[in-house]
């Protein structure tokens, strides 16, 4: 029997479901294959192969897990953070920093099991850092050898009773959320001052647009909130759904003015979801599918 070969250019479709193998009816039948493997897909139909891959160093601990977390100042300014069991090792430009020969480290408070659970947000030479069950941190740069973690300074009286698990910036305001006392609270510093959350006493001093503010969601279900980030709304993410959060009217939000949103219930992994263009992209709560939320004001 003569051999028939096929000339195949668009592979668009990627790896397909082995639930369509015999859907020969649908144009992503002819435009995907059955297992693509060490390549890449192109937008424009055709298959790469992937890129390779350099040992820049071992980590610390062979036998435990670890977690690589970007660090930008600006375009020349970027490093990659070694979080693991109970330390921070630091990389920057292609190789691993290293003080007299032997590798840059500070201590962590977080544990192996711990460092694929945080959450961070940076702003310029500080990072905020948060888990379920350690105090907030503070990591600062303040040299190419020289980092410090701590515990967030904050002002005063934190309104929170156990420590948020969620963080991010927004508005010129530092966003904590989450725990495990408040799993759908989160909490707004005073504009512009990220360590103070003291939330005023008094009628007219909660009033102030500035004010710290703590909101918390009115929801059918209480799952805590998992992830806090930002389009054109801030975005809060929980295994039951995505809510938006905006002022109402365009306007920033305020302590006497927010409008909180459930427009879907997909429901999101504990995997943070990344920024694409003016898209969100999030892991859906069964760990298999990607999902893609925008916000239109």
């Amino acid at each position: 029997m003569g051999r028939q070969h096929l000339i195949k250019t668009n592979f668009t479709a990627g790896e397909l479901s082995p639930r369509l193998a015999g859907r020969v009816d649908i144009e992503r039948y002819a435009n995907g294959a059955k297992r693509i493997e060490n390549a890449i897909c192109l937008v424009h139909g055709g298959v790469k192969r992937r890129n390779g891959t350099r040992l820049i160093a071992p980590t610390k601990y062979a036998d435990k897990s670890c977690r690589l977390i970007p660090f930008s100042f600006n375009r020349g300014q970027t490093y990659i953070l070694e979080f693991g069991d109970r330390y921070i090792r630091f990389f920057h430009e292609g190789v691993q920093i290293q003080v007299n020969g032997s590798p840059y480290e500070i201590e962590s408070p977080y544990t192996a099991d711990q460092v694929l659970d945080i959450k961070f947000a940076q702003g310029a030479d500080t990072m905020f850092i948060t888990h379920p069950n350690v105090t907030p941190q503070r990591l600062q740069r303040r040299g190419t050898t020289s980092w410090v973690i701590e515990n967030c300074p904050f002002i005063g009286v934190t309104p929170w009773t156990s420590p948020p698990a969620a963080v991010t910036l927004y508005q010129q305001r530092l966003i904590l959320a989450g725990g495990n006392d408040k799993p759908q609270s989160m909490w707004f510093s005073e504009t512009g001052a990220y360590l103070n959350f003291g939330i005023p006493t008094g009628s007219e001093e909660a009033k102030k647009e500035d004010s710290p503010a703590e909101f918390t969601i009115a929801s059918d279900q209480m799952n805590p909130l998992l992830h806090i980030s930002q389009v054109n709304a801030l975005v809060l993410l929980t295994y039951g759904g995505e809510f938006t959060c905006t002022g109402g009217n365009g306007q920033a939000i305020t302590p006497t003015s927010i409008e909180i949103k459930n427009p879907g219930r997909i429901g999101a992994d504990f995997v943070r979801p990344v920024r694409v263009a003016k898209d969100l992209v999030f892991v859906q709560r069964s760990g298999k599918k990607l999902y893609s939320a925008s916000y239109d004001p």
